[in-house]
């Protein structure tokens, strides 16, 4: 029950950046040419939350790696773990031992919330915008 080899960061799924560079290679779509900054409010906010998107999708990567030291030290030094010697000959219903499935969990994002969240977000593109141009 060690890691012995990790890569993380791999494609899961396609990040910010390279949709964006994909975006503007494509030439049907010369508004990502232009030159300047955003145009309005929900352009910076865009440009800003993409931005923030990508330093947290980095630093995700060493987050994993981090938990899977952290899991090989513990599992080394801690012979006596009983979340390890809980799991590990766990069986699941096929009879697989390759992990404990986790249930999923489901959002349900109601409409007042939805309304709050858009709302926050607008008032946070607002903010930026007034900060960005005075």
């Amino acid at each position: 029950m060690l890691f012995t080899y990790v890569i993380a960061g791999w494609e899961g799924t396609a990040n910010d950046a390279r949709i964006l560079m994909e975006t503007i290679a494509n030439p049907d779509n010369d508004e990502m040419r232009r030159r300047g900054g955003p145009r309005g409010r929900k352009e910076l906010f865009n440009f800003r939350h993409s931005s923030l998107r990508n330093v947290i999708e980095r630093k995700q990567t060493s987050i994993v790696i981090a938990c899977c030291a952290l899991h090989n030290f513990i599992k080394i030094h801690a012979e006596d773990d009983k979340l390890f010697h809980e799991y590990e000959n766990y069986e699941d219903e096929e009879g697989s031992t390759s992990g404990v499935e986790l249930p999923l969990t489901e959002f349900n994002v109601s409409y007042a919330a939805t309304r709050e969240m858009t709302e926050k977000r607008d008032a946070i593109a607002n903010q930026l915008w007034s900060d960005n141009h005075v």
